[in-house]
């Protein structure tokens, strides 16, 4: 992703977003989200982006910390590239292909 420091931000609207919209992500969930940073499969948002100033990211990962596959959403923005995670949510099977289909794969499950 072409970061300096490897430190993902999650902000309290992005915590907020997550607890109101994901209904079936308890917060104790977010506890894996190291996993998916660290093990996911990582693609890259090709589609025409709304905002020219940043990069967007989705991470997927399913493995013996999780029983589902997760998903996360994340941002990089410029110009002091910060890494936000934005979403964190349950990934079902026909939105992983949608995911494949819009985005290049940055990195392979470990």
């Amino acid at each position: 992703m072409g970061v300096p420091v490897p430190l993902v931000y999650l902000s309290r609207d992005s915590l907020a977003h997550i607890n109101e919209d994901h209904s079936d992500i308890a917060d104790h969930d977010l506890l894996i989200a190291p996993f998916v940073l660290k093990y996911g499969l990582f693609l890259r948002e090709v589609r025409k982006k709304k905002n020219p100033q940043q990069e967007a990211y989705l991470a997927s990962y399913v493995g013996e910390h999780s029983q589902k596959r997760v998903g996360l959403s994340l941002k990089i923005a410029k110009p002091d590239r910060e890494v936000l995670m934005t979403s964190f949510y349950r990934v079902k099977p026909r939105q992983m292909k949608a995911w494949l289909k819009r985005c290049q794969i940055v990195k392979y499950h470990d």
